[in-house]
């Protein structure tokens, strides 16, 4: 997907047609910056174990020349079991730059803006 500054939109994949809640990866975002960029959103599972994950970043794991003014991730219903935010170096954000609420990540008011990726896991209630 492409990510055009001054931009508001929501992303939504899912293992599922029809789509459903409890196996859906959705990002949301507001975004500033310099010139439009290609981002990924992908989505995995593993029945076997039930392990559900999520994966969004800037496409060949290039930097972003985006800002970031709000950021979301949401993945399936139940709480997230593993999260990582990239920040543009390709290294851990530090954790007073989000949150993590059930299933969805977020960021926290006054945030650095920029991210490079975001994944998480959860595991799929039976």
């Amino acid at each position: 997907f492409r990510i055009i500054p001054g931009q508001r939109e929501t992303i939504q994949i899912s293992l599922d047609v029809p789509a459903t809640p409890a196996s859906s990866c959705k990002f949301h975002y507001e975004s500033s910056g310099a010139t439009p960029e290609n981002w990924v959103l992908t989505i995995t599972g593993n029945p076997q174990t039930g392990e559900l994950a999520c994966d969004v970043s800037r496409q060949h794991g290039a930097e972003t020349y985006l800002l970031f003014n709000k950021f979301s991730l949401q993945l399936g219903v139940d709480e997230l079991k593993q999260v990582s935010v990239f920040d543009n170096e390709g290294r851990l954000l530090e954790d007073d730059q989000y949150v993590v609420e059930d299933s969805t990540v977020q960021n926290t008011p006054g945030w650095s803006g920029q991210i490079r990726g975001i994944q998480v896991k959860t595991s799929i209630s039976q």
